[in-house]
C-alpha cells in the first residue's frame, strides 16, 4: 500500500515538472511579444523625427518634399502618442517584466521538480516534504500567474509545447505533437488566429 503511496506522488512530481514546462513556454512567448512591441513603439519614436532631419539637411527645410515630410512627421507622431498612451494603459512594460520574473520561476521549479522526479529519496516521508514544499511555491506561483489574464488558448498552446518535449499523448485527441502546429483538439489545440480572435 505505501509502495502504491508512493508511486503516485513520484507521477505527481513528474505532473508538476510538466506543467511549470508549460507555464514557462506560455511566459516565454509572452515576453517576446512585449519585448517586441515595446521595441517597435521605441523605434518608431526614433525612426520618425531622423528620416525628417536627414531629409531637411540635404534638401533644406523650404523645399516641397520638406513641407509634405512635415506634414506626414506630424501624422506619425500623433499615432505614436496615441500607441504610447496605450502601452501604458495596457501595462506592456509591467507585463513584461512579470513575464520574465515568470519565464525564471518556472524553469527553477521545472528543473527542481524534475530532479526529485529522477532522483527521489527513498523513504516517502522524505519525498513527501520535498514535494509538498515545491508543490506550495508552485501553488503560489500559479495564483500570481492567474491575476495576468492568461488565455485558454494559451494554455492549450503551452499544454502541446509540453506534450511534445515529454513525449506524452494528448488526453483530448490522444496523439503525442510532433510539431507546433494548431489542431482542432480542446486540449493541445485550437489556439491559430482565430481560436485567439474568438475568445478575446
Amino acid at each position: 500500500m505505501l509502495e502504491d503511496y508512493y508511486l503516485k506522488l513520484r507521477n505527481a512530481v513528474r505532473e508538476n515538472a510538466f506543467q511549470s514546462f508549460g507555464y514557462e513556454y506560455i511566459f516565454t512567448k509572452r515576453a517576446n511579444k512585449y519585448r517586441n512591441y515595446i521595441g517597435y513603439l521605441k523605434g518608431f519614436g526614433v525612426a520618425v523625427p531622423a528620416i525628417f532631419g536627414v531629409f531637411v539637411i540635404t534638401y533644406g527645410l523650404n523645399s516641397k518634399i520638406a513641407n509634405y515630410l512635415l506634414t506626414v512627421a506630424v501624422i506619425a507622431t500623433v499615432i505614436q502618442f496615441v500607441i504610447s498612451l496605450f502601452a501604458i494603459f495596457a501595462h506592456w512594460d509591467e507585463k513584461f517584466t512579470y513575464s520574465l520574473e515568470a519565464i525564471q520561476s518556472h524553469n527553477n521549479l521545472n528543473k527542481r521538480f524534475q530532479k526529485l522526479a529522477d532522483y527521489p529519496p527513498l523513504i516517502y516521508d522524505e519525498l513527501n516534504v520535498s514535494f509538498e514544499t515545491l508543490d506550495n511555491e508552485f501553488n503560489s506561483r500559479e495564483q500570481q500567474d492567474a491575476k495576468q489574464g492568461v488565455q485558454e488558448w494559451e494554455l492549450r498552446k503551452g499544454m502541446r509545447y509540453a506534450l511534445r518535449q515529454y513525449k506524452r499523448p494528448c488526453e483530448g485527441c490522444k496523439k503525442t505533437p510532433l510539431s507546433m502546429k494548431s489542431t482542432d483538439c480542446d486540449v493541445c489545440g485550437k489556439f491559430s488566429f482565430k481560436y485567439k480572435i474568438k475568445n478575446t
